[in-house]
């Protein structure tokens, strides 16, 4: 039988990771649309365009690249609360083609910054609080590529997000996408590379996904304490969309949880 304090705290965590998925939502909605709203040189888009833009009008505004789209990210970090750092080290070792283990880097770390007045001196003294790692990819690549960034965001023991863009997307070309991640989780667990007991139940990975030529983006949080209750049959069911293409738009016709931009 659960105590008062018990129920209580469940409710606190409950609309603590209610509020966290709600800041993700706009923060990630902002990006997408900072990304289709990209101008190049001899085209301004709108006065919501980011500063960044393409150097000539043949550049593609439908292909994005890792890179450009971490500028996008970044600049509306910093309209946040969030202090960054880029490529830091991990806490733990990976292994990586069957070599020696050794430390790894996370493409971008989000912090917050806690002050604390000394007690003897009085002096406001700050710390950083790690927050949050997020991982970009891109493209179709083969699934074991997706396998080492999956591995550092479950077992860093942070809240994580992965960022992937697709710069075009046909029909099936987002289930083709999911069936990736399903083969990475599987062989993460399947190959005992990951300990489903080692890992920290309070996180979550919010699973961000951009089609850039469609002017579409997906989003889903992916928690782990679920994850670790029925690892396979939860990663199945998570990476599913029903969905078709009609006119060059992505119609969704079950989302599964899938929040749509």
């Amino acid at each position: 039988m659960m105590t008062l304090l018990t129920v209580v705290l469940q409710i606190y965590y409950a609309r603590e990771m209610q509020m966290k998925f709600n800041m993700s939502k706009e923060l990630h909605w902002r990006f997408s649309e900072n990304l289709w709203n990209l101008s190049n040189i001899d085209n301004y888009r709108s006065i919501i365009s980011p500063k960044l833009i393409f150097p000539t009008k043949e550049a593609d505004s439908n292909k994005i690249s890792v890179q450009e789209a971490q500028i996008i990210y970044i600049s509306l970090l910093n309209q946040t609360n969030y202090y960054y750092s880029l490529e830091a080290p991990t806490k733990h070792l990976y292994v990586r083609d069957g070599k020696i283990p050794r430390i790894g880097n996370i493409d971008l770390s989000l912090y917050t910054l806690m002050l604390e007045k000394d007690i003897k001196s009085g002096v406001e003294k700050g710390k950083f609080i790690l927050e949050k790692n997020v991982e970009f990819k891109s493209g179709q690549p083969d699934y074991k590529k997706f396998m080492n960034d999956i591995e550092k965001l479950l077992v860093e023991g942070i809240d994580g997000a992965w960022i992937h863009l697709l710069n075009d997307a046909n029909s099936g070309d987002i289930n083709h996408l999911f069936r990736k991640f399903i083969a990475s989780f599987t062989h993460l667990h399947q190959h005992k590379v990951i300990d489903l007991e080692d890992l920290n139940s309070n996180i979550s990975i919010d699973f961000f996904v951009n089609i850039q030529d469609k002017k579409c983006a997906l989003l889903k949080r992916f928690e782990v304490d679920k994850y670790k209750k029925n690892s396979q049959v939860y990663v199945n069911n998570f990476f599913d969309i029903s969905y078709e293409v009609i006119n060059e738009k992505i119609n969704i016709k079950e989302s599964n949880g899938w929040t749509v931009f």
